[in-house]
């Protein structure tokens, strides 16, 4: 039994009509571009209810249930941006390291290649169906073959087909830091290695030969956005969490700044409703990282706070 039929059946829909709205929703996917901060475009993927069927069946049903990378700290149920900087708050140095142009990088013969052909046997055996193959390209996939950025399952098929390349960096670590302390984490594209030794350039230079050395998927690593940190000195961030001194998870102080402002324009009457939804959320962000943080904001600006959250959802 091929994808178009296992979804027909669970989801009581005619293979006739998943077909035709398939090739129908090849003409309904919206593209968005927005603006980069370092100039250019980041184009997103906005796909059809067709293909969101399919995409989130797969995920449910078959990405859910495999063995995921230990280094894996994104998107999966139980992972969150705090849990990944707690892992490495005990550690003095740390680096980060960005891939280029990750998901579109990623094609579906390479996340085909890094199943595990004896351990995920029914997930291979559906990709490697010549029909099942078809459907997943056309739904889950750009028309070139690649991960797109926007799509629901993109996130999930990238840190499968990076399994090798994080058991590859794990081992290199293990050599390295043998009987010493050392973490390491993904969140999605974004890679954190956190010791307690000054040897951060050799550790980028290796991982970079790691990521970039191999035949799948075929990357390569944004020097530009490489960063090192210090944690004795403060300025440790890990996706957008600052460690401090003595290990403590807050937020950094731009974005305490920025939130006391915003704030303080709303208090005010003079900030924008489209800015209402994206400073509710920085609000639900800070709650989760800095709760204390949150509970000074919360006494000083109650009344703006609470006519935000219980603002008409209707409002732009």
């Amino acid at each position: 039994m091929d994808i178009l039929e296992n979804i027909s059946e669970d989801l009581n829909i005619p293979i006739d009509v998943l077909e035709s709205q398939i090739i129908e929703g090849a003409r309904h996917v919206k593209i968005i571009k927005i603006p980069k901060r370092s100039g250019g475009v980041r184009l997103v993927f906005v796909p059809p209810k067709i293909y969101k069927i399919f995409q989130y069946y797969i995920i449910g049903n078959y990405l859910d249930v495999i063995k995921r990378s230990a280094a894996a700290s994104a998107f999966w149920k139980g992972c969150s941006i705090l849990k990944n900087a707690q892992r490495h708050r005990e550690r003095i140095y740390l680096v980060r390291i960005d891939i280029s142009d990750f998901f579109h990088s990623i094609t579906f013969n390479d996340f085909v290649q890094s199943l595990n052909v004896e351990e995920e046997r029914g997930l291979f055996d559906i990709f490697m169906n010549e029909d099942s193959a078809r459907i997943i390209r056309k739904t889950c996939f750009s028309r070139d073959g690649h991960l797109c950025v926007g799509y629901p399952i993109s996130p999930f098929a990238a840190d499968i087909a990076m399994r090798h390349i994080d058991e590859e960096i794990f081992s290199y670590l293990n050599t390295r830091f043998k009987g010493k302390k050392y973490s390491y984490s993904r969140y999605a594209d974004d890679l954190v290695i956190g010791f307690d030794e000054k040897c951060g350039a050799e550790v980028v230079a290796a991982i970079t030969k790691i990521v970039e050395g191999r035949e799948w998927p075929r990357l390569s690593v944004n020097h530009s956005k490489t960063r090192f940190f210090n944690r004795n000195v403060g300025n440790a961030i890990v996706t957008g969490v600052r460690i401090c001194q003595d290990g403590r998870l807050t937020l950094p102080k731009q974005f305490k700044d920025d939130l006391r402002f915003n704030l303080s324009l709303l208090e005010k009457g003079r900030l924008g409703k489209e800015a209402f939804s994206s400073l509710e959320g920085a609000l639900n962000h800070c709650r989760d990282i800095a709760p204390e943080f949150y509970t000074k904001l919360q006494s000083r600006y109650f009344k703006s706070i609470e006519g935000l959250i219980k603002r008409d959802r209707n409002d732009p």
